[in-house]
């Protein structure tokens, strides 16, 4: 049997998007108070930029993994996290410290004092008709169709929207 792993964006020196890289590693397990989430989208802003070359409140520690804002379904909880949460849509809220937990990649572990529940009337996978009322609620504009079931929104110049 192959041993589970996971695509995790990490980049191992301060720069630019090109210091960025997808590292495969073993599935993650959450620890104590923690859930994982299956990843389905996420928002760059800012303060992940920054804090990728070096200029955020606290100093990347490399390996690095980045990454508050993301939307999808939690597979897995901690022992002492309640299991009403497993198979339940969120989305995460910037609660945490970059150097402790990151959420680019196909699946994010992130404390559960930081997800909440995902609204119901907002859909995923990104389709452009469900995308367009989103944009509209975000004040985005989608710009490209990456592939089937994938988006891309603007939400200002320094943020997007990615939804897989």
């Amino acid at each position: 049997m192959a041993k589970a792993t996971a695509r995790v964006v990490r980049f191992h020196k301060l720069g630019g998007p090109e210091v960025l890289q997808i590292d495969e590693l073993p599935l993650p397990k959450p620890g104590k108070g923690e859930i994982r989430l299956k990843v389905k989208a996420i928002g760059l802003n800012r303060a992940e930029v920054m804090f990728r070359m070096g200029q955020y409140l606290e100093p990347p520690r490399f390996p690095a993994k980045n990454g508050y804002e993301a939307s999808g379904v939690v597979d897995a909880v901690g022992l002492d996290v309640e299991k009403s949460w497993l198979g339940r849509k969120v989305s995460t809220i910037p609660a945490f410290s970059l150097n402790q937990y990151g959420v680019y990649g196909d699946t994010a572990i992130v404390p559960v004092h930081a997800i909440a529940a995902y609204p119901e009337k907002l859909t995923t996978p990104c389709k452009w008709t469900n995308a367009r009322p989103i944009a509209r609620v975000f004040s985005c504009t989608p710009v490209v169709d990456l592939r089937h079931g994938t988006c891309l929104a603007l939400t200002r110049p320094s943020c997007v929207l990615l939804m897989a």
